[in-house]
């Protein structure tokens, strides 16, 4: 899909990019990442010709792109940037709907476009198509530009580092919406970021540059487990095998685990604690909805007159979400395991800090 050979980029004496060759494939999310001024946001901009390379070529599907009209190359891939860049006197829906007018869409084309792309990303439509950036906070606006982006359902998206300036809470949540679109839309991303968790949650591909140079490529699992050198284990960090968990599935380390309803009679359930010391107990949609003990003199009635019951976050995690993940929630809440659920929230079994030290 895209093909970097032999680039090289020159300022003057200066070297930004010397002499690097990359293949991204269709639909594959490409992370470049590195520390300041190694050369990977300058490598985005040749892509889109907002700069000129010294040597070397960058081909799109096959196409050398300094054979492509410029207007005509970025109007055909979407660029989403760190400061956004929406215009001020446009409403959310003009500024997405900015290059399908400038190709000529359909109106009606257009706001069914603007329409499910505002959804897309999060945004209810009829909240946030009138309203003006300055009327947005941070993390909207760039739910807005990543929108933009995508606006003409371009091949290659662009992100030079897009999240980097929003706090924590907000970086968190657009991550996980970019990794929901990308399930969904299955572009092919470039994406520049200094940040190495950012990298290691997105990537099919990590690039990583040092001085103008690829120090290593390989999937993120290929960085943690096998740098090349000392430059990429103290950039990947001494926590790389907490980090190797943050790619693995929660549905991995899932075992059966026991449970009740609220209305089974508590006799019974006793019998099935059997040698344990607690049994998960779910409601009548077999959503987990608290815990009952063995520790109980002379019972009687049903479970729902005995047992613990918390609120839904505090002791479950999704199959789908990161090993990482659980093992933070069960640190944060002071137990040893969790209730692992499906996407209807239904019981699936449960997830222990003990077999995640023995698999690991």
């Amino acid at each position: 899909m895209i093909q970097i050979k032999n680039l090289t980029k020159n300022y003057n004496d200066y070297a930004a990019v010397k002499d690097i060759s990359l293949d991204i494939k269709k639909g594959e999310l490409c992370v470049m990442i590195g520390p300041s001024g190694c050369g990977k946001s300058t490598t985005l901009k040749v892509l889109n010709r907002l700069e000129t390379p010294t040597e070397g070529s960058v081909f799109i599907n096959g196409e050398d792109i300094s054979n492509i009209d410029p207007v005509i190359l970025r109007r055909g891939i979407g660029y989403v940037i760190q400061n956004v860049g929406l215009f001020p006197h446009m409403t959310a829906s003009e500024n997405i709907a900015t290059v399908p007018q400038l190709l000529k869409w359909d109106k009606n084309k257009i706001g069914e476009r603007v329409e499910y792309l505002l959804n897309l990303v999060g945004l209810e439509p009829f909240e946030y198509s009138k309203k003006y950036p300055a009327e947005l906070s941070g993390g909207e606006a760039q739910r807005v530009g990543v929108a933009r982006a995508l606006a003409a359902d371009p091949e290659v998206l662009l992100m030079d580092e897009p999240f980097g300036a929003l706090d924590p809470i907000t970086r968190s949540e657009l991550q996980r919406s970019l990794v929901k679109i990308q399930s969904e839309l299955k572009k092919t991303i470039l994406f520049v970021t200094h940040d190495i968790d950012e990298a290691i949650l997105l990537a099919d591909m990590v690039v990583l540059m040092k001085d103008g140079e690829i120090v290593q490529s390989g999937s993120p699992t290929q960085m943690l487990e096998f740098p090349v050198n000392k430059f990429v284990r103290d950039f990947v960090g001494t926590d790389r095998a907490l980090k190797r968990l943050s790619l693995t599935k929660v549905e991995t380390f899932c075992k059966p685990a026991p449970y009740v309803s609220l209305n089974t009679d508590i006799s019974n359930a006793v019998e099935m604690i059997d040698n344990g010391i607690y049994i998960w107990v779910v409601d009548e949609n077999e959503k987990p909805c608290g815990w009952l003990d063995a520790y109980m003199d002379e019972p009687t009635g049903f479970v729902k007159d005995y047992c613990t019951i918390d609120s839904f976050e505090n002791f479950t995690v999704s199959k789908k979400q990161s090993v990482k993940e659980a093992l933070n929630k069960m640190i944060k809440s002071g137990v040893n395991q969790l209730v692992v659920v499906d996407g209807d929230e239904r019981l699936l079994g449960e997830i222990s800090i003990d077999d995640i030290i023995q698999k690991s």
